[in-house]
């Protein structure tokens, strides 16, 4: 016959057998292992899109598709009409949306398999910037001598778009970034390029006769 003796005022232990307990550590072990892996395989997605002139909800929808992952975004606050040109080969999930989120105003989240986009209003200084950048240029076209070159072709280097100086040799081109290149052309002087911001800075752009 076994006897037990207990502490009076204390409760009794409760006893577990030690293959039951080993069992039951290597269980959690394994769950928590699991777990680890699960999320470094979300975090470590690697994602290759390599596209030209593709929009950012094509873009969503590619990340969407290698990774699994569910995207939620604002698609009023989405410029389609930027198109992208993306050459990223086996990128982490982050590096993608770093890279195809710059510039756009947009930031991003990701949490329980989800990516949540949202749009990040320009800070005050960037609207300065950018109304700079989208500025009209105003100026004058002269000769050696100071007087007006009426007819002086005025052309944005690198497209089609030109303008002509009216009789007080002066034109006007809308919306150049700062570092547009200007062609300003007269028949008998030399071509000059000139970047659109200093051109703002002067208040006339004066042409050499040209050699012979």
């Amino acid at each position: 016959m076994h006897k037990y003796a207990f502490n009076p005022g204390m409760p009794p232990r409760l006893w577990l057998p030690y293959k039951l307990l080993r069992i039951m550590r290597l269980t959690i072990v394994l769950l928590v292992a699991s777990l680890v892996q699960v999320s470094a395989a979300g975090y470590g997605q690697k994602i290759t899109i390599v596209k030209n002139n593709i929009s950012l909800t094509e873009v969503f929808k590619e990340i969407r598709k290698q990774s699994g992952y569910n995207i939620l975004w604002q698609p009023d606050k989405v410029d389609d009409s930027k198109k992208l040109n993306l050459k990223l080969k086996a990128q982490e999930l982050e590096q993608v949306l770093d890279e195809v989120l710059k510039g756009q105003h947009l930031v991003y989240s990701i949490e329980d398999q989800t990516i949540r986009i949202k749009y990040q209003a320009p800070s005050f200084l960037e609207k300065l910037a950018a109304a700079w950048r989208n500025a009209d240029v105003h100026c004058r076209v002269e000769d050696e001598k100071g007087e007006p070159l009426a007819g002086a072709s005025v052309r944005v280097k690198g497209t089609n778009k030109a303008v002509v100086t009216d009789d007080k040799g002066e034109f006007t081109i809308k919306q150049l970034e700062e570092n547009t290149v200007l062609v300003i052309s007269y028949l008998g002087y030399k071509t000059k390029e000139i970047l659109a911001k200093e051109v703002s800075g002067s208040s006339a752009i004066q042409l050499e006769p040209a050699a012979g």
